[in-house]
């Protein structure tokens, strides 16, 4: 395995170097100009709700009491409340000037946005392994994980034509069909 490092000088070419990245990682080419000008579009939203908003915060620095915002161990592993009051207020700054409904969409949005999200994750023994592991389902792919979260295989549903399940008591074959894995899910994905 190779690691490769791109150091990219603009947000606009992080954001073309990281849609070309997630093209590929979904065997998908950049013949797709509307894929990928929507994968751009979605990373440079993103890095935009990571950029503090222009106009400063009403409140102020001695108003915010970091427990109130932060648990009390990370408070502790941090040992700064001043690092943490100007980090909330600059989370401040970023919603001050939305409603209430668009401060939630925001809030779904980045919620979406998460590497993990949408995956529901089931403790499995593989045949011929003596630990447990991690199943990972998604609405694309399944995911052979370590406990520690770490992906070991992935297969993704467009590719797959049959599977096998170990039920314990007998050896079932199974033709991958959208009925039948909503039924075997049960419905979590």
């Amino acid at each position: 395995m190779n690691e490769s490092i791109l150091r990219c000088d603009t947000e606009q070419q992080y954001a073309r170097w990281m849609a070309a990245c997630r093209l590929a990682a979904k065997g998908r080419t950049l013949a797709d100009q509307a894929g990928f000008e929507a994968e751009v579009h979605s990373i440079l939203a993103f890095l935009s709700m990571q950029q503090p908003a222009p106009q400063p915060s009403s409140l102020h620095q001695r108003d915010i009491v970091a427990e109130d915002f932060v648990a009390i161990r990370h408070i502790k592993k941090l040992k700064s409340r001043q690092a943490i009051s100007e980090r909330i207020l600059e989370a401040h700054a970023n919603v001050t000037n939305l409603s209430l409904l668009e401060a939630k969409l925001s809030y779904i949005r980045a919620w979406q946005a998460l590497p993990e999200f949408g995956i529901s994750y089931f403790v499995v023994r593989f045949r011929g392994q003596k630990k447990d592991e991690l199943l990972g389902i998604a609405f694309n792919r399944m995911m052979r994980m370590s406990l520690a979260g770490d992906a070991l295989k992935t297969w993704r549903f467009n590719t797959m034509k049959t599977w096998k399940v170990n039920w314990e008591v007998k050896e079932r074959n199974e033709s991958l069909n959208e009925d039948l894995f909503y039924k075997l899910t049960g419905g979590w994905v």
